[in-house]
C-alpha cells in the first residue's frame, strides 16, 4: 500500500462517514416526523425503528466528534529487527475502507443494482422482487446453489409476511403491473 493511498483513503473515508451519518440521520428524522401523522397502529413500527436509529446515529456522532477532538497517539519508530520479530507487517494499521478501494465499476454496478431493484419493486411488488433478487443475488454474487436460494427466499418471504401482514397488519407493497 502506498503512502498516497493511506492519506487519501483515510481522508475519503472520514468525509464519507460524516456525510453518510448526517444524511441517514436526516432521513430517519424525516421518517419519524412523517410517521407522527399516521394512525397509531400504522405509525408504531416506523416510529420505533426510526427513533432507535436516530438515537444510535446521535451516539455515533458523539463518538465521531470525540475522535476528531482527541489527537491520535504518538507513534514510535521501530527498528527493522523489531519489525521482523512481529511478522514484518504493521498490525495496528487498519485496512483501507470501501470508499478508498472500490473502483468506478464497482460503484456503478452497486448503483445499477439499486436502480433495478427499485424498478422491479415498483413494477412487480415485493413478492416478485424478493424472489428474483434473493435467488439472483445468492446465485451470482454469493455463488450458492439454486436449492439454497429457493430455501433462503422461502424463509425470507415467510419472515416478511409474518412481520408485516400478521404482526403489524400492514399490506405488502404491490407493483403497478403485478398487483
Amino acid at each position: 500500500m502506498t503512502s498516497d493511498t493511506d492519506s487519501t483513503g483515510g481522508r475519503v473515508d472520514a468525509y464519507a462517514e460524516w456525510i453518510i451519518t448526517l444524511a441517514v440521520l436526516g432521513i430517519m428524522s424525516t421518517a419519524f416526523l412523517a410517521a407522527r401523522s399516521w394512525p397509531p397502529d400504522a405509525a408504531m413500527f416506523p416510529m420505533v425503528l426510526s427513533g432507535l436509529a436516530i438515537g444510535l446515529l446521535i451516539l455515533k456522532l458523539v463518538f465521531m466528534v470525540m475522535a476528531a477532538l482527541v489527537p491520535p497517539p504518538a507513534t514510535t519508530e521501530e527498528t527493522p529487527a523489531a519489525d521482523e520479530a512481529d511478522g514484518g507487517g504493521d498490525l495496528d494499521e487498519p485496512p483501507p475502507g470501501a470508499f478508498a478501494t472500490a473502483n468506478g465499476r464497482a460503484w456503478g454496478e452497486a448503483l445499477l443494482c439499486l436502480v433495478i431493484f427499485f424498478t422491479v419493486l415498483s413494477l412487480f411488488g415485493i413478492v416478485v422482487t424478493l424472489v428474483v433478487f434473493g435467488i439472483g443475488y445468492l446465485k451470482i454474487v454469493g455463488h450458492r446453489s439454486l436449492i439454497f436460494g429457493v430455501i433462503y427466499v422461502g424463509v425470507l418471504m415467510g419472515a416478511v409476511h409474518l412481520l408485516f401482514v400478521q404482526l403489524l397488519s400492514l399490506p405488502l407493497p404491490e407493483g403497478i403491473l403485478f398487483p
